[in-house]
């Protein structure tokens, strides 16, 4: 998927979904960017990767930071994406291109027994979180870098994804504030797309890069070159920590209700994210995927 050597941010990557994200873009030969509220955690997910003699397809190894980060606090995740670059920067990588944000809580109950703080909880982390991320991402000057970087360099451009649910879509009992968050992730993630994409599109008429001839238009359609695109996953019932916690009688229940009769894998997310950070997606921006098993029909 013309992934090697790109560098990529990863919220939330110690465990779930984000552990999995870490193994998927490593495979694919990019250097990673990882975070997580805890240090220890993120450490011993590093730990994991260096006994999997992580190589890229040059033989060449990858280089792998990290930092602990409280996407809820703005502060921290500015320093997150600033320590990211900088990381880039000493190792004489290209400018971290892809963010995943993956951080993510819940705090289940019914309306009646959630209370303040498991709502802030969880709409500052899955919502609130997810923006901070994506406003350091798309600093103005970090956007009209990669918007310009030269395609001798890896070529221009970069991709947002944002880890949200079918819960926004469909709903679920006792999980209001947890569908109220990823709700708004999906507003988040459609209004960003068409922002990165006039600004991205500004500066390369400022640049005089508008090319429209049909050989150019091609190249530009294939590599993905200087857009800045944002899209969203909205995984159904996935086989994590946090769905380990669900009793035993809902699984079962929930299971009955996905047409392709099991629960998805972290894989199956990782893997629709490999596709929407590449040049095969190019033309693919401001989209919220289900990966579900069809469990929304």
């Amino acid at each position: 998927m013309n992934l090697a050597n790109k560098t990529v941010v990863i919220t939330g990557a110690a465990s779930g979904i984000g552990a999995e994200l870490v193994t998927a873009f490593q495979s694919h030969g990019c250097n990673l960017f990882l975070s997580d509220i805890k240090l220890e955690d993120i450490e011993t997910r590093i730990d994991k990767l260096m006994h999997k003699s992580i190589l890229g397809s040059s033989n060449k190894k990858l280089m792998v930071g990290y930092a602990e980060s409280d996407v809820r606090v703005k502060a921290q995740t500015i320093a997150l994406m600033a320590a990211a670059d900088r990381f880039a920067q000493s190792h004489n990588l290209e400018l971290p291109s892809i963010l995943v944000n993956a951080a993510g809580v819940t705090r289940d109950g019914f309306i009646q027994d959630i209370s303040e703080q498991d709502y802030d909880d969880v709409l500052d982390t899955n919502l609130k979180g997810t923006f901070h991320a994506c406003q350091a991402f798309c600093e103005s000057e970090r956007v009209r870098q990669l918007c310009t970087t030269t395609k001798a360099k890896g070529g221009a451009g970069g991709s947002i994804i944002n880890i949200g649910s079918v819960i926004s879509e469909r709903g679920n009992i006792g999980q209001t504030n947890y569908a109220a968050s990823k709700g708004g992730v999906v507003g988040l993630t459609r209004a960003l797309a068409k922002e990165m994409a006039f600004q991205s599109n500004r500066i390369q008429r400022e640049n005089g890069s508008t090319s429209t001839s049909t050989h150019e238009h091609k190249e530009v359609h294939i590599c993905g070159s200087g857009v800045i695109r944002v899209n969203a996953i909205l995984p159904g019932f996935i086989d994590t920590p946090m769905t380990r916690a669900v009793p035993e009688n809902n699984r079962k229940r929930i299971l009955s209700k996905i047409p392709l009769n099991r629960f998805g894998e972290p894989a199956d997310v990782a893997n629709m994210a490999l596709f929407l950070s590449s040049g095969r997606a190019s033309y693919v921006t401001g989209e919220c995927w289900e990966c579900s098993g069809a469990i929304a029909i």
